[in-house]
Protein backbone atom coordinates (compact mmCIF):
# COMPACT_ATOMS: atom_id res chain seq x y z
CA UNK A 1 0.00 0.00 0.00
CA UNK A 2 1.27 3.40 -1.30
CA UNK A 3 2.86 5.41 2.12
CA UNK A 4 0.28 8.29 1.69
CA UNK A 5 -2.52 6.02 1.19
CA UNK A 6 -1.99 4.31 4.40
CA UNK A 7 -1.57 7.49 5.92
CA UNK A 8 -5.39 8.82 4.69
CA UNK A 9 -6.59 5.42 5.70
CA UNK A 10 -5.12 5.44 9.25
CA UNK A 11 -6.79 9.09 10.06
CA UNK A 12 -10.33 7.79 8.63
CA UNK A 13 -9.56 4.88 10.85
CA UNK A 14 -9.32 7.18 13.68
CA UNK A 15 -12.29 9.33 13.03
CA UNK A 16 -13.88 6.60 12.57
CA UNK A 17 -13.47 4.81 15.86
CA UNK A 18 -13.44 7.44 17.89
CA UNK A 19 -17.06 8.43 17.77
CA UNK A 20 -19.01 7.25 20.51
CA UNK A 21 -22.02 6.01 19.65
CA UNK A 22 -25.24 6.06 21.45
CA UNK A 23 -28.78 4.65 20.70
CA UNK A 24 -31.54 3.90 22.27
CA UNK A 25 -33.56 0.85 22.24
CA UNK A 26 -37.38 0.51 22.98
CA UNK A 27 -38.00 -3.59 22.94
CA UNK A 28 -41.71 -4.31 22.56
CA UNK A 29 -43.11 -8.04 23.96
CA UNK A 30 -39.64 -9.09 24.72
CA UNK A 31 -38.52 -9.17 20.71
CA UNK A 32 -34.92 -9.06 19.84
CA UNK A 33 -33.14 -6.24 18.66
CA UNK A 34 -29.63 -5.93 17.48
CA UNK A 35 -27.09 -3.75 16.21
CA UNK A 36 -25.31 -3.72 13.07
CA UNK A 37 -21.78 -2.30 12.34
CA UNK A 38 -20.65 -1.55 8.85
CA UNK A 39 -17.05 -1.02 8.73
CA UNK A 40 -15.84 0.40 5.26
CA UNK A 41 -13.02 2.77 3.97
CA UNK A 42 -13.47 3.82 0.49
CA UNK A 43 -15.89 1.19 -0.16
CA UNK A 44 -13.68 -1.33 0.69
CA UNK A 45 -14.82 -3.26 4.01
CA UNK A 46 -12.17 -3.25 7.10
CA UNK A 47 -12.02 -6.34 9.36
CA UNK A 48 -10.29 -7.29 12.85
CA UNK A 49 -12.05 -4.14 14.42
CA UNK A 50 -13.46 -4.69 18.00
CA UNK A 51 -16.21 -2.90 18.62
CA UNK A 52 -17.58 -2.62 22.43
CA UNK A 53 -21.48 -2.35 23.48
CA UNK A 54 -22.60 -0.77 26.96
CA UNK A 55 -25.45 -0.05 28.35
CA UNK A 56 -25.51 3.22 29.84
CA UNK A 57 -29.71 3.74 30.53
CA UNK A 58 -31.73 1.56 31.71
CA UNK A 59 -35.95 1.82 31.26
CA UNK A 60 -37.00 2.59 35.33
CA UNK A 61 -40.75 3.21 35.21
CA UNK A 62 -41.63 5.92 32.93
CA UNK A 63 -38.02 7.49 32.37
CA UNK A 64 -34.41 6.18 31.96
CA UNK A 65 -31.65 6.66 34.80
CA UNK A 66 -27.57 5.65 34.45
CA UNK A 67 -26.78 1.89 34.96
CA UNK A 68 -25.18 0.93 38.42
CA UNK A 69 -21.99 0.52 36.06
CA UNK A 70 -22.08 4.01 35.06
CA UNK A 71 -24.25 5.83 38.21
CA UNK A 72 -20.49 7.15 38.89
CA UNK A 73 -19.62 8.61 35.50
CA UNK A 74 -20.90 12.27 36.05
CA UNK A 75 -22.65 12.62 32.73
CA UNK A 76 -26.00 14.72 32.80
CA UNK A 77 -28.96 12.56 31.13
CA UNK A 78 -31.47 14.95 33.16
CA UNK A 79 -33.52 17.84 30.95
CA UNK A 80 -32.47 21.13 31.06
CA UNK A 81 -34.82 24.17 31.48
CA UNK A 82 -35.12 24.32 27.97
CA UNK A 83 -36.50 20.69 28.22
CA UNK A 84 -32.68 19.69 26.13
CA UNK A 85 -30.55 16.77 26.91
CA UNK A 86 -26.85 17.38 25.36
CA UNK A 87 -26.43 14.08 24.04
CA UNK A 88 -22.81 14.70 22.24
CA UNK A 89 -21.79 15.57 25.94
CA UNK A 90 -22.99 12.96 27.17
CA UNK A 91 -21.78 10.31 24.99
CA UNK A 92 -18.32 11.90 25.23
CA UNK A 93 -18.43 11.73 29.20
CA UNK A 94 -19.89 8.31 29.30
CA UNK A 95 -16.86 7.01 26.95
CA UNK A 96 -14.37 8.61 28.71
CA UNK A 97 -15.67 7.18 31.82
CA UNK A 98 -15.74 3.67 30.13
CA UNK A 99 -12.35 3.57 28.87
CA UNK A 100 -10.70 4.45 32.03
CA UNK A 101 -13.19 1.75 33.94
CA UNK A 102 -13.32 -0.96 31.24
CA UNK A 103 -11.44 -3.46 33.91
CA UNK A 104 -14.67 -3.93 35.67
CA UNK A 105 -17.89 -2.46 33.72
CA UNK A 106 -19.79 -4.50 31.69
CA UNK A 107 -19.43 -4.39 28.05
CA UNK A 108 -20.07 -7.08 24.72
CA UNK A 109 -17.42 -6.83 22.40
CA UNK A 110 -17.45 -8.34 18.69
CA UNK A 111 -15.10 -7.91 15.64
CA UNK A 112 -15.30 -6.71 12.23
CA UNK A 113 -15.71 -9.65 10.08
CA UNK A 114 -14.40 -9.74 5.97
CA UNK A 115 -17.32 -8.15 5.43
CA UNK A 116 -16.58 -5.24 7.65
CA UNK A 117 -19.56 -6.52 9.82
CA UNK A 118 -20.09 -7.17 13.35
CA UNK A 119 -23.58 -7.49 15.25
CA UNK A 120 -24.96 -7.05 18.59
CA UNK A 121 -27.61 -8.79 20.38
CA UNK A 122 -29.89 -6.77 22.85
CA UNK A 123 -32.22 -8.32 25.19
CA UNK A 124 -33.06 -5.39 27.37
CA UNK A 125 -34.51 -1.64 27.14
CA UNK A 126 -31.94 1.14 27.64
CA UNK A 127 -29.57 3.16 25.70
CA UNK A 128 -26.56 1.83 24.81
CA UNK A 129 -22.80 3.45 24.20
CA UNK A 130 -20.50 1.43 21.31
CA UNK A 131 -16.68 2.32 21.45
CA UNK A 132 -14.24 1.06 18.87
CA UNK A 133 -10.70 0.03 19.38
CA UNK A 134 -7.68 1.97 17.94
CA UNK A 135 -6.89 0.34 14.41
CA UNK A 136 -3.54 0.68 12.87
CA UNK A 137 -3.53 0.04 9.03
CA UNK A 138 -0.20 -1.35 7.76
Amino acid sequence: MKPVLKKLLYKALQLCIAVSLTTTVALADSTPYSITINCTYNGSAISGVTFHIYQVLEKTGASYVLTPDFSGSGANVRASADNQINWVDVANTLAVYARANSSWISSTSAVTDSSGNCTFALSEEGSYLILGDSLTAN
